[in-house]
């Protein structure tokens, strides 16, 4: 949470990963670095930061993980 520039209340929240959901969301730049040359140059917890003032700026209040939101399905009543 130090890019964040807070400090949580309680836990993140962990859900278990469904079987359709991505394995991960990192990325690993080795490859663009091997075939473009290309470097990064923005440190992480600068990046974060930039990100998450953007969504302030533009006024996105609800961003979302690569886990699908879980919906209770309802009961059917004879």
């Amino acid at each position: 949470m130090k890019a964040l520039a807070i400090k949580l209340d309680k836990e993140v929240e962990v859900r278990p990963r469904l079987v359709d959901d991505a394995f991960t969301i990192l990325l690993d730049p080795s490859k663009t670095n091997r075939d473009f040359n290309w470097k990064t140059t923005t440190p992480l917890a600068v990046g974060v930061r930039k990100a998450v003032d953007y969504y302030r700026t533009f006024g996105i209040s609800n961003t979302f993980t690569h886990l699908k939101q879980v919906v209770a399905k309802e009961k059917k009543v004879a």
